[in-house]
């Protein structure tokens, strides 16, 4: 497999990179043969940075995203790897052209949620077309999405990730996820929405922590993400700190 690089998007009215149908992992089955995306720019697209629909083994590897709706959707994909991408709100720059030139404004559709990462909640292969992950993210600074009130308050949702409602069997979180060296910059302490994500069909997250980075006191060296439920964060016992 080749790879798609050093390529920038911006400015369109729907998404900057629409990626989909890369499935060559099943020709393969070959970790180290992969469709790579390095080193990609999306800003100012009036919906995704970056939209990965029914991708399997693609890794995102490089880049920076600012001023979209989502940053990166990824749906109907598995397998999926996001490394050294730096994910910014909007910006105040952004902000003021959108208001002085009356022009098109995040959340169009009042349905619409404002997120950096746009993530699955469960896997969407199964058997032996299951690659063995749902998401790897790897190196990863999320930031600017807890302007709600000054920035986008026609928006029902901002977060730094959220989930997906698109699934064929809802009822428990299976994306089997990790993060490393991830680091979200919210005044909140938000990190995701697990009301929402609970209203999906996801009560019951889990996503591996593997180096701490996203314990409030920063000294854990490993953990997880987990709803807020008695039986998810019973277990653990005193361990448990929570988010917004």
């Amino acid at each position: 497999m080749g790879t798609f690089k050093d390529n920038k998007a911006h400015s369109n009215f729907r998404q900057g990179f629409h990626l989909g149908d890369f499935e060559q992992f099943f020709q393969f089955r070959d970790p180290n043969n992969v469709p790579v995306f390095e080193n990609l720019s999306a800003y100012r697209n009036r919906e995704q940075g970056i939209y990965a629909y029914n991708c399997v083994y693609c890794e995102f590897i490089g880049g920076f995203l600012s001023d979209n709706q989502k940053g990166i959707e990824i749906r109907r994909s598995d397998g999926i790897t996001v490394q050294d991408f730096v994910i910014q709100g909007q910006t105040e720059t952004f902000k003021n052209y959108v208001n002085d030139k009356n022009s098109h404004k995040l959340c169009g559709h009042s349905g619409w949620t404002y997120e950096g990462i746009h993530m699955m909640g469960t896997m969407w292969r199964l058997d032996h077309l299951d690659p063995g992950f749902g998401l790897r993210l790897r190196n990863v600074a999320l930031s600017g999405f807890d302007k709600e009130k000054e920035y986008y308050d026609g928006c029902p949702s901002t977060e730094p990730i959220g989930l997906s409602a698109d699934t064929h069997y809802a009822a428990h979180f299976d994306y089997k996820s990790s993060f490393e060296n991830v680091t979200i910059d919210d005044s909140r302490d938000v990190i995701l929405d697990g009301c929402r994500a609970s209203s999906y069909g996801y009560p019951d997250i889990v996503i591996t922590d593997t180096n701490g980075s996203l314990d409030p006191d920063k000294i854990a060296s490993n953990g997880a993400l987990v709803s807020n439920e008695p039986y998810m964060t019973g277990l653990l016992g005193d361990s448990c700190k929570a988010t917004a």
